[in-house]
């Protein structure tokens, strides 16, 4: 499932907010849609809201493996954090976990599912004031958060400045490199942007966000972009379906 999100504000006004919109409309109704159009013209729905709110029981079996990694001691960021799924269950799980997200609809239904600690703050607003964090969660396809090749490089050199040592990155991607995205990856390159890079904006009823840069990566290609930036790739859980979860761990110098 890909999180589109608009990058680079802490907020997002009233009616750019479809994703908070549409997640809201769910949670209050149990019903509802997201439409991503993106700049080669092609309108699709956005894959559904149900994910969102699953149980642990339903999640992907690389999702359960890959929080084996945060242990009881750990204090989470969860980033983009959505309806709070996975914070949530860290949280009864008594881990020290805080959500975040630049959508503030997205956050109040955090809130009113119970998340204690949920704030709105964009991925490109974290910083040594956001506080001290041992895993920074990117569960959902949210390494596409980072926007771009050069916006993650940057921002994973960032991270590594604010983490302890022993920090890990936890995130999710989606290789593209698929019959499916052949047509757009070429559409990419003569853009001369990353094969694996994703413009879209979403709608839900009234709300519309801009279009906002997103990014999938391959395995391979995800080595490349962390190479250089502190960080590791100590472990990847594929799946059959291209989606992948791979866990970072912070090189010392």
């Amino acid at each position: 499932m890909d999180r589109c999100r608009l990058l680079g504000k802490d907020t997002l006004k009233k009616f750019k907010d479809a994703f908070g919109a549409a997640l809201y409309a769910y949670h209050r109704q149990g019903a509802g849609y997201l439409i991503a159009k993106r700049d080669d013209g092609l309108m699709s729905d956005a894959g559904g809201l149900k994910v969102y709110f699953d149980k642990y029981p339903n999640w992907p079996v690389r999702e359960k493996r890959a929080l084996k990694h945060i242990k009881k001691i750990d204090k989470v960021l969860d980033i983009g954090c959505g309806t709070g799924r996975h914070a949530l269950y860290l949280q009864e799980k008594g881990i020290k976990v805080t959500g975040i997200d630049n959508s503030p609809l997205a956050i109040k239904v955090c809130k009113k599912r119970g998340l204690k600690k949920a704030r709105v703050l964009s991925i490109e607003k974290i910083s040594g004031k956001t506080g001290k964090f041992d895993v920074f969660l990117m569960l959902c396809n949210n390494f596409g958060l980072f926007g771009t090749e050069k916006k993650a490089k940057y921002l994973l050199k960032r991270f590594h400045k604010i983490t302890p040592p022993g920090a890990r990155i936890i995130t999710e991607s989606y290789d593209s490199n698929t019959p499916v995205f052949r047509s757009y990856r070429a559409f990419n390159k003569k853009k001369k942007r990353h094969p694996g890079s994703f413009r879209v904006k979403l709608a839900y009823g009234r709300y519309e966000t801009d279009f906002m840069d997103y990014i999938r990566v391959s395995p391979k290609e995800l080595k490349k972009i962390v190479a250089g930036t502190g960080w590791k790739v100590a472990k990847i859980y594929p799946s059959k379906y291209y989606s992948y979860v791979a866990v970072l761990e912070k090189k010392e110098v």
